[in-house]
């Protein structure tokens, strides 16, 4: 048994078949043409349980036209339905978690030496790609960014402070920002 579900956007849409098991058999971007879309799903239409179609507008003219070619129809409520736990989602860094301790090695290794003879993200990269890495190089800096930015709020978390206090009337409170050296002055 197969099932078919569709992503529909506003001029392309993803058409997805899997198995029991799912398995994906067919998986592929089309644009929002009824003949194009029928033609990829008429392999699979005597196996097909269902199709679903998961669209927020614009969906009449796809399940009209299904519908007419003789397939089971299904809506998806999008507001409805729980996100799948497994899903892996675009600034996902599970591409690199298995060479995480390789990438912090070498962004040390880079950070200790002055910044003329720094090797670049990209040469970085090519570094991992030699050690088995498969991911792009968005990964990579993504990686980066995470950590770098990670760092900066360890080294420095109370470089600026920011401090409500009491004006000379006691009254109004002022907003002040100050850094960690510097005294306290009163505002008026």
């Amino acid at each position: 048994m197969l099932f078919c579900g569709i992503d529909l956007h506003s001029n392309n849409c993803l058409v997805v078949v899997s198995d029991d098991a799912d398995k994906v058999v067919y998986s592929k971007r089309l644009p929002n043409d009824l003949a194009a879309i029928c033609a990829a799903l008429s392999p699979y239409q005597k196996e097909l349980f269902g199709v679903v179609v998961e669209s927020t507008y614009n969906w009449y003219w796809l399940v009209d036209g299904l519908m007419a070619a003789g397939h089971s129809l299904h809506l998806a409520n999008t507001t409805a339905i729980k996100q799948y736990d497994g899903l892996k989602h675009r600034g996902s860094t599970r591409a690199i978690d298995k060479y995480a301790f390789q990438l912090s090695a070498l962004l040390k290794t880079e950070a200790a030496k002055s910044r003329k003879q720094r090797r670049t993200l990209k040469q970085i990269h090519e570094d991992l790609k030699e050690l088995g890495f498969e991911g792009c190089y968005d990964r990579v800096a993504a990686f980066t960014r995470t950590r770098r930015k990670g760092q900066t709020e360890r080294v420095n978390p109370a470089s600026k402070r920011t401090r409500y206090y009491a004006g000379r009337s006691g009254a109004s409170c002022i907003l002040a920002t100050c850094s960690r050296s510097s005294r306290m002055r009163s505002c008026q």
